[in-house]
């Protein structure tokens, strides 16, 4: 396949590179010092699905030509929309564009600018790092990508993605209603991602205290109805299942991650609060459901954005 990955950071280096070291043709848009480390000395992996050297990407920093049967958005959430218009016009009329991001709202981005029959999302929830210009390295794996659309004409293409990714080691498959597995990552980032940034630890020592425990479930709590709100068929039947999945299934294989919230605040980066607990609050606000956890913690991390100086296009400050 010919793909296109757009915002080759740590998430979009692991799908770059394993993709093309299974021998698919892919082109990848990032962060210049990245890119010139991978043209320079290939793309490192290591982690847990191993380590490889990856000389078959092709970084550029600038995306001027190319034609895709496949293209990867891996940018940050409010970088979406930028990224969508940018990417549509390399887009054939079989071509799909991939969300494969965090938050609420991308596939939406993507629908707005490219067409719903070629826009698909991902639940993706696997971690991974930069650690060095041109070295990503992986280091949690909570469950297979998932992958879908709201329209039946990119079907057969997704399927053909999935099957791709899993051949190269990134297991994957195809799902009819993806909407369900994007609320679910976000119930999981909700929880974990503001308060592991908030108080500087990994996500397994979120689970270890009642304090973190309990203001975890309030936001679960608040989050799933906000989704049964906006007509979401989640599969849980009720926020009791869902917080007993999120302690045994999802909690444990992601306890040693570092949320990218806290990697983003440490860096001095923008976060990407507004598309998870803050699209919670917008959401809940529609459609009168309160959600005062939630509206908190988000205020929390736009503090802690605004006392480092990080700037913040149209924030009100308040939720």
């Amino acid at each position: 396949m010919e793909i296109l990955i757009y915002g080759c950071g740590a998430i979009g280096s692991v799908f770059g590179g394993m993709l093309a070291r299974a021998g698919h043709k892919v082109l990848a848009v990032g962060w210049p010092p990245h890119m010139d480390a991978i043209r320079r000395r290939g793309l490192q992996i290591s982690g847990i699905w191993g380590d490889h050297l990856v000389d078959t990407l092709r970084p550029v920093s600038i995306l001027e030509t190319g034609s895709f049967d496949a293209i990867l958005i891996s940018t940050k959430a409010y970088e979406t929309e930028a990224a969508a218009r940018a990417v549509a016009p390399f887009a054939g009329p079989r071509t799909i564009i991939v969300s494969l991001q965090n938050g609420l709202g991308n596939l939406e981005a993507i629908e707005h600018h490219a067409g719903a029959a070629r826009a698909a999302g991902g639940r993706v929830i696997f971690g991974a790092a930069i650690r060095a210009p041109g070295v990503v390295e992986v280091t949690v794996y909570g469950g297979e990508v998932l992958l879908g659309s709201r329209r039946p004409e990119p079907r057969e293409s997704i399927e053909e993605l999935a099957a791709a990714m899993s051949q190269a080691g990134i297991p994957a498959r195809f799902v009819d209603d993806i909407d369900a597995p994007i609320w679910g990552k976000v119930l999981y980032n909700a929880a974990l991602n503001p308060l592991g940034a908030l108080l500087e630890v990994p996500y397994g020592v979120l689970g270890e205290h009642a304090y973190t425990r309990a203001l975890m479930e309030e936001i679960l709590v608040e989050a799933y109805a906000v989704a049964l709100a906006c007509g979401i068929c989640l599969p849980w039947g009720g926020p009791e299942a869902y917080i007993a999945h999120f302690w045994h299934d999802l909690l444990p294989p992601t306890a040693d991650h570092r949320s990218s919230m806290l990697q983003d605040l440490e860096n001095n980066r923008r976060t990407e609060i507004d598309a998870l607990n803050g699209a919670i609050v917008r959401f809940g606000a529609e459609r009168h459901v309160p959600v005062p956890v939630n509206t908190v913690i988000a205020n929390l991390i736009r503090a802690a954005e605004a006392v480092r100086g990080i700037s913040v296009p149209g924030a009100s400050g308040i939720a």
